[in-house]
């Protein structure tokens, strides 16, 4: 049997064409254990390749992970029969792409006449390949061999103009269509074609599946993504043309991926091209931990979505209904999505730099939270941990006052990359050395007389040391408690009377600079009059409440054990109740040691946070004469109109947080959580206080107990079940310890209750009734029929059209009953209870419809 010319050609060529592009893989040998990206199969986009064209590749991998390509071309040559290959041309690795997905691989290079072998190199993106040539590094080759045929050659059909397709997308059932190959010369009549489609999800050809003069179509049922080769002949053709182009069939247009791009940079990919506008607006989206920056697109069906902040793990991301570019009618479905990317390594200080006084610490990769990061000054230990921005990798902060030759270390310990891994070292520990920029000397501000056993001096700036001063011949004695701030001195000099010459001899600042010496004749006395209150402020000292009372000089003693008394006042919602008050209370020195956080000579401290003394209320009260005593042995006075208040509690310094996960109950109606202390109703009642992937959408919430609560779900309000961000921000417990900033990811279910549409006559007899969701179960008893106001019998109406799941539903009335009167109104409600959507949300009843006629 003789096959016809054209049919002889087809075949040959394609065999030609296949055989064109196998490979051969070079052998390199990796671990076992280890998944490189390996490029499958590769097609190229035309043949046969003609003198000044490029060429272009599709590249088929199935490595579950970011990928590059690059490329090297060689030209082959026989030499004493010998082949020979010559570099050609080279091109570096490009973008980082899905190694699940088909990739286009477009060579820039215009081939001259002959034969060459195309080496494309794949690795895995952004690190160093597993082997290395002295072209690239990378995981794996793949090789083919192609040959380039001279302009003059006869019996050539030009195949690098366009496939005549109207786009790359469809849906399946869609009818492709191509119209060939654009620029062929000549008439198109001339011209014979075929269209052969490679399957790369089962990695099989269907051959010849539409050959004809004209237009070549296919109707695709099963979603993936196909090749097409359409092979172009003529009878004065001795080679058959293939145009190749890949498409993508799906099952319907939805969200197909989000892709982690880098820590502050998420791809959002379609299954078919969305419409612009609609992917570009930011209220389409939600990322649980951070607002989004911009939103670009990426090629036609992926989107780009830059972060102001870092993503984390356990990150929730939503899209909202996004359009169909060729048909705003179509939406996708909203779409939920956990970051569930693991990442093992730990960060780690990468640069540590100071400029001057500025210190600036770089790490490997943002921060969830820094853990405690403190400086330690020979005795004095500063905090900067709240210098760090969550999110961010560097912590800067400042140090005012430092000598070059001072030992200064920093350590931060139990620091936190975005994915919960512990920084490297744990505790990080750097000496800080610091750069003298300060050559001001510092100056005596003020010499005063205390008493005349007591001179206070003040300078311009901190000193390293006390200073060294005389009165007369004597010397003064500064000890621990003599400063609070390394800038005023209160000093023990030999008890003087009368003029004598005070002489600053000897003092240096914290940058090594020595001052001048100062002398100066002041008049040493006695103070006569009483120490007198300046203020009152409460501060927390080892997480108890302290009364701090501060006075106009220094004392040199006070009573410990003292009386206050007054009244205590107590506001309700109906009236304000005042009660008598007493109470024997213990003062101590504004000093470190009892727990300050400075020695502030000029106060005392009294200890309130004891609830059994201090309950809540405004304190009015006053202390008895003689709880302090200056340096001149003056007492102070009766103190009166002492006011202050008491909340019943203070800061016990211990956390509040969540126990366990948030409890969300089976019908998606309510959510459970449990507090790890009392909590404080205020706050904890206060609806604002929870959101739902930013948006409060709670009823009310129910206090359960003291440390457990119930929000209440708003009905009506979830339109589509899958993952959201429960967030809570300022519920305190009973101690002032706040929860901000806590998100848990919980799943929900659509609550959203079906309802009737609409409903319109259909014939004389016959009501469609039209839903707005599917629903089940419906029957004849659920629902009544009206006409003029009148209830028509039950017995007289039956369901005439019903399927289990269904949106429209058609009731038929008895024939006696003529419904397409135009005077008579009719009207239907539905009564049934059980009716429900696919979630199990009840049907809205009871509601009386007008149906349209």
């Amino acid at each position: 049997m003789k096959l016809d010319r054209y049919k002889g050609n087809i075949l040959v060529s394609m065999l030609i064409s296949i055989l064109s592009i196998l490979c051969v893989f070079r052998g390199y040998t990796v671990s076992a254990n280890e998944v490189l990206p390996k490029i499958n199969r590769v097609f190229v986009e035309h043949t046969p390749l003609i003198e000044g064209e490029t060429q272009s590749y599709f590249l088929i991998s199935n490595y579950n992970g970011k990928v590059q390509y690059a490329l090297k071309i060689d030209k082959v040559s026989i030499v004493n029969k010998k082949t020979v290959l010559k570099p050609y041309y080279t091109q570096n690795y490009g973008e980082v792409t899905d190694g699940t997905t088909v990739y286009k691989l477009d060579g820039t290079n215009k081939f001259e006449p002959g034969n060459y072998r195309v080496y494309i190199y794949v690795k895995r993106a952004g690190v160093e390949g597993k082997l290395k040539n002295k072209d690239f590094s990378f995981d794996s080759i793949y090789t083919v061999n192609i040959n380039c045929y001279g302009k003059n050659e006869k019996g050539l059909i030009y195949s690098d103009g366009k496939m005549l397709i109207d786009r790359e997308d469809f849906r399946i059932g869609e009818t492709v269509e191509i119209g060939g190959v654009e620029n062929l010369p000549g008439p198109s009549s001339t011209y014979k074609y075929s269209l052969n489609i490679f399957d790369i999800n089962k990695n099989k050809w269907l051959m010849d599946v539409s050959k004809y003069n004209g237009k070549l179509k296919y109707i695709f049922d099963k979603q993936g993504q196909y090749i097409l080769d359409v092979a172009v002949s003529s009878d004065s053709t001795k080679i058959v043309a293939h145009k190749n182009r890949l498409i993508n069939i799906c099952d319907n247009f939805k969200v197909k991926s989000i892709n982690y791009i880098d820590p502050t940079t998420i791809q959002v990919n379609f299954t078919m091209a969305p419409d612009v506008t609609d992917v570009q607006n930011k209220n389409n989206y939600f990322v649980s931990t951070s607002e989004i920056n911009t939103i670009s697109m990426v090629g036609d069906k992926s989107a780009l979505l830059q972060l102001k902040n870092p993503i984390a793990k356990d990150t929730l991301y939503f899209v909202n209904s996004i359009k169909l570019k060729d048909n705003p009618l179509i939406v996708t479905y909203p779409f939920t999505e956990i970051e569930k990317r693991t990442d093992n390594e730990s960060p780690f200080v990468k640069n540590m730099g100071n400029n001057k006084n500025s210190i600036n610490v770089t790490f490997s990769e943002p921060l969830k939270n820094i853990g405690s990061a403190y400086v330690v000054q020979g005795e004095t230990t500063i905090d900067v941990s709240e210098k760090f921005a969550k999110g961010t990798s560097e912590l800067k902060f400042e140090l005012k006052d430092f000598s070059p030759d001072e030992s200064i270390s920093l350590i931060i310990k139990n620091a936190q990359d975005m994915f919960g891994n512990t920084i490297e070292p744990n505790p990080y520990i750097a000496n800080l050395n610091m750069i003298k920029t300060d050559f001001t000397k510092p100056a005596v501000s003020n010499i005063k007389v205390i008493s005349p056993e007591k001179v206070e001096v003040t300078f311009s700036e901190k000193l390293k040391y006390p200073p060294i001063v005389m009165v007369g011949s004597s010397p003064v004695y500064f000890d621990e408690y003599s400063s609070s701030d390394n800038i005023t001195f209160l000093g023990t000099c030999y008890y003087t009377l009368g003029k004598n010459t005070v002489k600053v001899i000897s003092y240096q600042d914290l940058s090594g600079n020595f001052g001048e010496k100062v002398e100066r004749e002041l008049d040493f006395k006695a103070e006569k009059t009483s120490p007198r209150l300046t203020g009152v402020e409460k501060k927390v000292f080892n997480n108890k409440m302290y009364l701090v009372l501060n006075f106009d000089r220094y004392i040199k003693q006070f009573n410990s054990s003292l009386i206050i008394q007054g009244t205590r006042e107590l506001k309700t919602q109906i009236q304000t109740l005042s009660f008598p008050f007493a109470a024997t209370v213990n003062a101590a020195s504004y000093l470190k040691e009892n727990g300050a956080d400075k020695n502030n000579l000029k106060s005392v401290i009294i200890d309130i946070s004891n609830i059994a003394v201090f309950p809540t209320g405004t304190y009015k009260v006053k202390i008895n004469p003689g709880l302090i005593m200056d340096f001149s042995n003056n007492y102070s006075s009766e103190i009166t109109n002492v006011t202050f208040t008491c909340d019943g509690y203070y800061n016990d310094g211990k956390e509040l947080f969540i126990v366990g996960s948030p409890q969300v109950s089976w019908d998606f109606s309510y959510i459970d959580i449990e507090f790890s202390k009392d909590i404080s109703d205020k706050t904890a009642l206060d609806v604002s206080n929870y959101r739902i992937n930013g948006q409060c959408i709670f009823q009310r919430v129910e206090k359960r107990s003291n440390k457990n609560i119930r929000l209440i779900l708003a009905s009506d309000h979830i339109n589509y079940s899958g993952y959201r961000t429960l967030e809570i921000n300022g519920v305190t417990d009973d101690a002032g310890n706040k929860i901000d900033k806590y998100q848990s990811i919980i799943y929900l279910g659509e609550n959203k209750k079906p309802y009737i549409d609409y409903a319109v006559l259909k014939g004389k007899n016959t009501i469609s009734v039209i839903f707005s969701e599917n629903v089940y179960p419906v029957g004849p008893g659920d629902f009544e029929v009206y006409i003029d106001g009148t209830r028509v019998s039950d017995n007289k109406i039956s369901i005439l059209k019903y399927t289990y799941f269904t949106k429209e539903v058609e009731i038929k009335v008895d024939p006696s009953i003529i419904l397409d009167n135009a005077t008579k109104t009719i009207q239907i409600k539905l009564k049934g209870s059980g009716i429900m959507d696919i979630s199990g949300n009840k049907a809205v009843k009871d509601v009386y419809i007008k149906v349209l006629k």
